[in-house]
């Protein structure tokens, strides 16, 4: 917010008490005069992973330290994880210091969006929205204020059962922000209080994507998929196998 109201990027340091590495990122390489000097145009943030899961999960942060670069506007440009050299760290921040009012990734993804909005709105009434296409959505819009999100949410509840089957399957993803996107959107169209935890184990997680799964094939048993979803771009589905490819659900 700090960023955005003063028109610069803003640095993310995403760390744990107990990383031994954040330590020394924190106290030794972020005092470095050098760095200090790059890093003094953009705003920055340190956020623990413990205290803020939920803000770890929807900058898909799977390791500490990590730093994101965020644009002007809030958007990311660039991710790095792991220590970093304090040349490495200054050549960075003086490069993105530069590039406050380039193009996040997120104006990339709202062009996606509407590509696949556009797509699933063309399918027939009543007819299933393709399993894949929704999981591009849902993986599009799990993201910190994505732009157009809130137009796609309510274009997606609005394909009621057409979406369905995608968001069923967007249950067992890789990520937890789109788990949890995924169930919300069930929630909210389907108006079923199914449990399920995005934050769960694969194994305990799998057993209640089944029950949303044993449901929507009840109400819609002429449409029952059995197969399992499609993999996703960036990984596999729980249960998949890294390096194969998942059958994907029929239309």
């Amino acid at each position: 917010a700090n960023g955005v109201a003063n028109d610069k990027g803003t640095v993310l340091v995403f760390g744990a008490e107990w990383c031994t590495a954040c330590k020394k990122l924190e106290h030794t390489d972020l005092n470095d005069p050098d760095i200090r000097k790059a890093g003094s145009a953009m705003t920055w943030s340190k956020i623990d992973i413990d205290k803020n899961p939920s803000i770890a999960a929807m900058f898909d942060v799977r390791a500490v330290p990590t730093i994101i670069f965020l644009n002007n506007k809030g958007e990311p440009l660039h991710t790095t994880s792991g220590l970093v050299s304090a040349q490495r760290l200054t050549g960075l921040l003086n490069d993105y210091a530069d590039k406050a009012t380039q193009a996040g990734t997120m104006r990339g993804r709202h062009e996606q969006l509407l590509e696949l909005v556009a797509e699933a709105t063309r399918i027939a009434e009543g007819e299933d929205v393709p399993a894949d296409t929704v999981l591009r959505i849902v993986e599009l819009i799990a993201v910190p204020d994505p732009i157009g999100a809130d137009e796609t949410r309510h274009r997606l509840v609005a394909m009621g059962p057409g979406a369905w089957r995608g968001l069923v399957e967007a249950l067992g993803h890789r990520k937890l922000a789109v788990r949890a996107a995924a169930y919300d959107l069930l929630k909210e169209t389907t108006g079923q209080v199914i449990p399920y935890d995005p934050f769960l184990d694969p194994k305990e997680r799998a057993g209640q994507a089944k029950a949303w799964r044993d449901w929507l094939d009840s109400v819609r048993p002429e449409r029952a998929a059995p197969k399992p979803a499609p993999q996703d771009n960036a990984g596999t589905l729980d249960g998949e196998e890294e390096g194969k490819t998942a059958p994907r659900a029929p239309r």
